[in-house]
């Protein structure tokens, strides 16, 4: 039997002596004996034992069913009652106070040993059973004030948080009540199928849901949209986010950025009415020179027409005619704005492409294209017909400036998570004052060059979220380098 500490409640002293020998002979600790119930409710208070053995019949106006129900109200320490009264009437009202056993006068160590082992254990468990519900209260008090915070967080957060499983169709398994204040409906709403197909802008829609099957590749999701809300307005969202593969959805957030896209919208106008003015200003440059180059050579034929003098200018005429349809071609290309096709490519095989294309022009200046590269495993996301023409025109303007005899190197290298294009020319590279413009349109240096080839690889290698970049070798030379992340390797 565990040590347990005991208050004994008896008037009659000889069995309040007996009951305190025996029990210590049981191992218990007798903290005391009292006679009256008023007095056994002060000690009980006082002494908080793990039990009491009270007698019925106490001296004084308190017995001692009224002093443990007094007892159990306040501190709920167990009593076992020690009584000569076994009748129906004194059982049923010590019943009302729940007591925890019943030794009958006279009774024998057996019968004490066994009441007061089984009342000890019968309250050690219910002590840790009140101890769990306790701590199972407090727990969940924990959780409700964690669960109010976050659902206020969420609530004041300008950013609607959502989860999506990782599928081709995009549908919701969460969003957050900030929904109400971005789009105008109950959060409840973006979980029904077809939601959001149905609110994205139809212009917006394509590419939406090209860069959505791309983040399931790439892992990563960074996308900006109009989506529209409950009045029947459009609102601007940037979206970004992450893949979460072993959770089979991904986790992101949608910003407002209406407010800022209008701003750019005002910004990318001002700088397209600058733009235009300089493409109008450098068309203009541009087609003069062939054109009087035209006018000459008619001229000419009027003054002297001749089938000999025709066969002289007719080469002049084809090359200036020739010359304005590249700029024509090369202008139509600037302009363009389509959705790009994306899809995992071997970062080798579009630098051959490109290569391949570029051979004749190559052979015809006496410059020879060397190829170099260690990324052969892994792909990159790419519109493969876009990224060549972006090499292409590099590669190209490489030949361009390079001397008969030279050696224009192109390479593609992995570098971490990345694959890192570069090509190198024997040239006499950019000038210092000139870097910074040299991918601006109708910017160039070389006789009869137009200045849009580079603009137009610009152009592409941006729309794959990528930037081209211009610097000189100190050893001589040109480079032009194109940074792409590759695909993760499949688990």
């Amino acid at each position: 039997m565990p040590e347990a500490s005991v208050l004994i409640v008896e008037d009659e002293g000889l069995v309040a002596q007996e009951l305190k020998e025996r029990l210590e002979a049981l191992g218990c600790s007798v903290l005391g004996i009292v006679r009256r119930g008023e007095d056994a409710v002060q000690q009980a208070s006082v002494l908080q034992p793990d039990l009491i053995l009270m007698d019925v019949r106490l001296a004084g106006p308190m017995d001692g069913i009224t002093a443990a129900r007094n007892i159990r109200d306040e501190r709920r320490i167990p009593v076992i009652f020690v009584t000569a009264y076994g009748d129906t009437s004194t059982v049923d009202r010590a019943s009302e106070t729940e007591p925890y056993g019943y030794i009958l006068k006279p009774f024998d160590g057996a019968a004490l040993r066994i009441a007061v082992a089984t009342a000890l254990h019968r309250s050690r468990i219910e002590k840790e059973r009140d101890r769990a519900h306790e701590e199972l209260a407090l727990s969940e008090a924990r959780q409700r004030k964690v669960r109010e915070s976050l659902e206020t967080i969420l609530q004041d957060c300008p950013a609607v948080i959502f989860r999506s499983p990782v599928q081709k169709e995009r549908t919701f398994t969460y969003v957050s009540p900030s929904f109400r204040q971005l789009l105008g409906d109950e959060p409840a709403l973006a979980q029904t199928p077809g939601f959001w197909r149905a609110r994205v802008h139809p212009d917006d829609a394509p590419l939406a849901q090209s860069e959505w099957e791309k983040s399931l590749i790439s892992k990563r999701l960074w996308n900006e949209y109009r989506i529209r809300h409950a009045d029947g307005n459009y609102r601007w969202v940037r979206e970004e986010g992450t893949v979460l593969p072993q959770q089979g959805e991904v986790m992101g957030f949608w910003t407002d950025i209406t407010r800022e896209q209008e701003v750019e919208v005002d910004m990318r106008r001002a700088h397209r009415l600058a733009a235009v003015g300089s493409v109008i200003s450098g068309l203009a440059h541009e087609i003069r020179n062939p054109l009087f180059a035209i006018s000459a050579a008619v001229e000419s034929l009027e003054s002297d027409w001749s089938a000999a003098t025709f066969s002289g200018y007719k080469s002049v005429l084809r090359s200036q005619v020739k010359r304005i349809a590249d700029l024509m071609n090369q202008l139509r290309e600037f302009g363009r704005s389509q959705p790009i096709t994306l899809s995992p490519e071997p970062p080798r095989e579009i630098l051959n492409e490109a290569v391949e294309l570029c051979q004749q022009d190559a052979r015809r200046a006496g410059v020879t294209i060397v190829v170099r590269g260690d990324a052969e495993e892994g792909a990159v996301l790419a519109d493969r017909t876009r990224l060549v023409l972006v090499f292409r025109n590099v590669i190209e303007n490489a030949v361009q400036h390079s001397p008969r005899g030279a050696v224009v190197d192109v390479s593609v290298r992995s570098e971490g998570d990345s694959a890192m294009y570069e090509v190198r020319d024997l040239g006499t590279g950019f000038r210092p004052e000139d870097l910074a413009n040299v991918f601006e349109p109708f910017f160039t240096r070389r006789r009869g060059g137009t200045g849009l080839g580079l603009s137009i690889a610009q152009q592409i290698a941006r729309e794959h979220g990528a930037e081209l970049r211009a610097s000189n070798d100190p050893s001589g030379g040109a480079i032009v380098t194109l940074r792409l992340p590759l695909l993760p390797k499949p688990e």
